[in-house]
């Protein structure tokens, strides 16, 4: 009679693992998986800086700007209820869409300037995979700087990095139909990218023998230097424009040597090294770097290849003798946007 139990026993337990099995439909080795099928729900961890909203795009904001970056279609895994079949579609590589941009498609992304304050607004059924943060190089090259896993750690990265513009790309995972037979989501991925154009913080209590230049908005109509003896209207020289039905030279070219050739010295402000100069920026433009240049006897200019991050820094490793220094200037709209330099001499006696 004991023995009888056992096998009773023994029987009502294989008789569950049976019935288990077929409510779970497949084996979990059995479950079609793809390089792209990325998991749909939020992190166990959510991001303080990513907020997930009702909404149809993403918004990149800072405490200084919201932008809404460019989107691409990178790939898709659909299911066919009349075959039963999973397909999918490649749209390409996000990276390859950037690298593929031409300049003046890349001077005409959505940019941030600030770091310390970026968050990302996505909507509900989309999930945040990873950041990367590229530099183009003048050869068109684009070296890759650093990945993150999270806005935080992307905050991180961006603060640590020397005067310029980069690009940064988001890799997005949308969670499309439940398709209950399969026990899955259709999904499909998404690469976002906008520029970052970032100027290193001066720290005024740093020793310097050089001039403390300050870069701040105004209400002007145009650029305009400040000094003790009040301001003046520098001289500029347009590098490119794009949009508005008109274009002019939309190679970027760092070295500008072309046109910083055509400077007139004496019609340009003159500073002194520890004279300030406060420059005050018109309305939708921001400051994007600068190059400082010396002058031979005969009146040829070469580009000073200098590390410092902010160009009071920069000022203050000049030696004895006469320098030309351009700040990069970019202006722009919804619809048209142009790149300048503006100049002024500087002495170090």
């Amino acid at each position: 009679m004991k023995h009888i139990r056992l096998i009773s026993v023994s029987l009502v337990l294989l008789l569950c693992l049976v019935w288990f099995a077929g409510c779970t439909g497949q084996a979990p080795d059995d479950i079609p998986a793809t390089e792209n099928n990325a998991a749909q729900d939020s992190p166990a961890t959510p991001d303080p800086y990513v907020l997930y909203q009702d909404t149809d795009t993403a918004t990149v904001t800072t405490a200084m700007e919201s932008i809404t970056p460019n989107m691409i279609f990178l790939w898709a895994e659909s299911y066919d209820a009349a075959t039963q079949q999973w397909s999918s579609a490649d749209g390409g590589s996000a990276i390859d869409h950037l690298t593929g941009s031409s300049t003046e498609e890349l001077a005409a992304l959505p940019a941030v300037t600030e770091s310390a304050t970026l968050t990302i607004s996505l909507p509900r059924d989309m999930t945040l995979n990873r950041l990367s943060c590229y530099q183009r190089h003048t050869d068109g090259d684009f070296p890759l700087i650093g990945n993150a896993e999270n806005v935080t750690q992307m905050r991180s990265l961006l603060q640590d990095l020397h005067d310029g513009e980069y690009y940064i790309l988001m890799n997005l995972t949308k969670q499309g139909e439940y398709i209950e037979s399969e026990e899955k989501h259709e999904s499909s991925g998404y690469g976002v990218y906008f520029r970052y154009i970032y100027t290193a913080p001066h720290d005024p209590a740093a020793p310097s023998q050089g001039s403390v230049i300050t870069i701040e908005p105004a209400h002007n109509d145009q650029v305009l230097f400040w000094t003790d003896v009040g301001f003046t209207t520098p001289t500029e020289h347009m590098r490119w424009s794009e949009g508005g039905g008109m274009f002019f030279d939309a190679v970027y070219d760092p070295t500008y040597l072309e046109r910083v050739e055509k400077l007139v010295p004496d019609q340009l402000l003159c500073l002194t090294a520890g004279e300030a100069l406060r420059v005050e920026l018109p309305g939708n433009t921001t400051y994007t770097g600068y190059t400082v240049y010396s002058r031979n006897a005969d009146g040829v200019y070469s580009r000073q290849e200098l590390e410092s991050q902010h160009v009071t820094d920069a000022l203050s490793l000049l030696s004895q003798g006469e320098w030309f220094v351009g700040l990069d200037m970019k202006f722009s709209t919804s619809s048209y946007a142009m790149g300048y330099t503006v100049y002024f001499k500087y002495l170090v006696k």
